[in-house]
C-alpha cells in the first residue's frame, strides 16, 4: 500500500491532534503545523513518534522548505485546513478591532497554505482539501462559536471547488453539531438539556466519534465530490 501524506493545520487545537492520531492509525502518514511555538514544543515532547513542524511566520517559502524537509519531499495528498476553535463573540465583546486581525491573519494563513499545497496538487492532478467546521447555532447552547469564519470558509471552498475540479482536485467541508467537550457529569446532564433545542433526548458524541467521518472525503467517494458541506450533526440538522 502506498503511503498518503496529510497535513493538518492549526495543530494547537486538541481535537485537531485527534484527526492526526485517527489517521495515524488507519495508515496515512500526518503531519501537523503549528504555529504557536509553546504548544508545539509541548506536543513534539509528548508525542516524539508524531510528525510536527512550526512556522512562526506563514510566508510561502518558509512554508515550502519546512514540508520538504518534514515529509522528505513527498507530496502531500490531502490538506486539513482544521478548525482553530475561535470563540468569535468572546473576541469581539473584548476587542472588535483584534477580532478582525484575528479573521484576516486566519484567512491570510489559509491563502499562503493553499498556496504552497495545491500549487503541488496541480500538476499530477491528485489532491483533496477539507474544512472541518462547527455548527454556528451551537453558540445558542454555549458552545464557542465562528460564524464569520465559518461562511468565509465555505465560500473558499466553493470557489476552490469550481477552480480546482478542472485538475481533479477534491475540495469539500464537513460541519460537525454538537458534541462531549470533556463535561463532567453534571455538566454534561446540563448540556444535554441545552441542546434539546436541537434534538430530542441528544447524544452528546465525543470529538473521536466524529473524526471518522472525515474519511468520507479523503477515501471512498470522495473523487465524485466537490463543493459540499457534508452534516454530521448526530441527529441534527447542521446546515449552514
Amino acid at each position: 500500500m502506498t503511503t498518503k501524506y496529510v497535513l493538518i493545520t492549526n495543530g494547537e487545537e486538541k481535537v485537531n491532534q485527534l484527526i492526526a492520531s485517527h489517521f495515524e492509525n488507519k495508515g496515512y502518514e500526518c503531519l501537523l503545523l503549528f504555529y504557536d511555538k509553546r504548544v508545539y514544543e509541548h506536543y513534539a515532547l509528548l508525542n516524539p513518534d508524531h510528525k510536527a513542524i512550526y512556522i512562526d511566520n506563514v510566508e510561502e517559502q518558509i512554508l515550502r522548505e519546512k514540508l520538504l524537509d518534514a515529509l522528505e519531499g513527498n507530496p502531500i495528498d490531502s490538506l486539513i485546513h482544521a478548525n482553530e476553535m475561535l470563540d468569535e463573540e468572546a473576541i469581539f465583546d473584548q476587542d472588535p478591532l483584534k477580532l478582525n486581525q484575528i479573521i484576516v491573519d486566519t484567512l491570510n494563513q489559509i491563502y499562503v497554505v493553499n498556496k504552497v499545497v495545491i500549487g503541488q496538487m496541480v500538476k499530477p492532478k491528485k489532491g483533496k482539501v477539507i474544512f472541518p467546521l462547527f455548527y454556528d447555532p451551537l453558540y445558542y447552547a454555549g458552545y464557542s462559536s465562528s460564524p464569520i469564519l465559518n461562511q468565509a470558509k465555505l465560500s473558499l471552498m466553493k470557489c476552490m471547488s469550481r477552480e480546482l475540479g478542472a485538475f481533479k482536485l477534491n475540495v469539500n467541508a464537513m460541519t460537525f453539531g454538537y458534541y462531549n467537550n470533556e463535561f463532567e457529569k453534571v455538566e454534561k446532564n446540563s448540556m444535554k438539556n441545552k441542546v434539546e433545542i436541537f434534538s430530542l433526548k441528544p447524544k452528546l458524541p465525543t470529538l473521536e466519534e466524529y473524526i471518522p467521518a472525515l474519511g468520507i472525503l479523503i477515501d471512498g467517494p470522495s473523487e465524485l465530490m466537490g463543493g459540499e458541506n457534508v452534516h454530521v450533526g448526530a441527529g441534527i440538522e447542521t446546515g449552514i
